[in-house]
Order: structure tokens, then sequence, then C-alpha cells
């Protein structure tokens, strides 16, 4: 076998950690043969949203929570390491971005778990909004038939 082929056999395992309005999820998968297998998802709620919409910035005590989680996460991200092509990935709601304490949101996870994030911008955050909607309508074709906000 030349060498050429043996990457056909590479897999490769990513997480992807999404800090979201009201929760933070992270989902694992795994790249074999061109295939993608889902591993793991897990999630817990943080009330981002309401403290930027009540506070205009994120509380102190949603801070430590998001930052208790993340170490949770990646406590069981360990157990997926064990590859050399293992990769995790953090991405942020845009609504990070509205909080007047953004830098010390992301300054304190960067310093509690040696990650940095990024923000999504406000294009990829609707497409991801349009695109949860339209699965919503296909799972429950009784709401194509009623007006809906």
């Amino acid at each position: 076998m030349m060498q050429g082929e043996l990457q056909d056999f590479e897999v490769k395992t990513q997480a992807v950690i999404y800090i979201g309005p009201s929760s933070i999820g992270v989902i694992v998968t795994e790249l074999a043969n061109q295939e993608v297998r889902l591993l793991d998802f897990l999630q817990q709620p943080v009330p981002i949203a309401r403290d930027v919409f009540r506070f205009h910035l994120i509380s102190r005590s949603t801070i430590d929570r998001c930052v208790q989680v993340l170490g949770d996460f990646k406590e069981i991200l360990k157990e997926y390491a064990t590859g050399s092509s293992f990769s995790v990935k953090l991405i942020m709601s845009n609504i990070i971005a509205e909080a007047s304490n953004v830098d010390v949101f992301m300054n304190r996870i960067h310093v509690a778990h040696n990650i940095r994030g990024r923000l999504m911008d406000d294009g990829k955050m609707t497409r991801l909004i349009y695109v949860k909607v339209q699965e919503t309508l296909a799972q429950y074709t009784g709401l194509n038939k009623k007006k809906i906000l």
C-alpha cells in the first residue's frame, strides 16, 4: 500500500463546542472513509441571553457557570483525545458580542481552559436560525398550517 492510500483509513475526531444564548453544547464527530459519524452530543443550560438583555453584560455567576460547564466538557473530551488527529473548536453566539464585558468573558474562558473561541457573525447566525426553523417545520407538519412567530 502506498502512503496516500493509508490516509483513506485515517480516522479524524473533532469536537465543536458552541456557547449559545441559553446553553453550551458540544458535539463530537468522527470522520472515517469520508463518512461522518456522530459520537456524542451534550448540552447544559446557561443564561447568557437573559443576562445580556437584562443587564447588558454577562454576570459573574453566568461566567463562572460557563467556565464550569466547559471544564466538564473538556474532561469528557479527554476520552476522545486518544488519537493523533483530534481537534476542538469553540464557537460563540453573536449575542455574546452584545455584552459590555465580552472581553472579560472571553479572557476568563481562555485563562481557565486555554481555549480561544470565535464569535459568529450575524450572517452565519441568521443562516443557522433559518436552517433550524426549516427543520422544525418539516418535523412538525401541523405548524405549516398555522400562523406562528
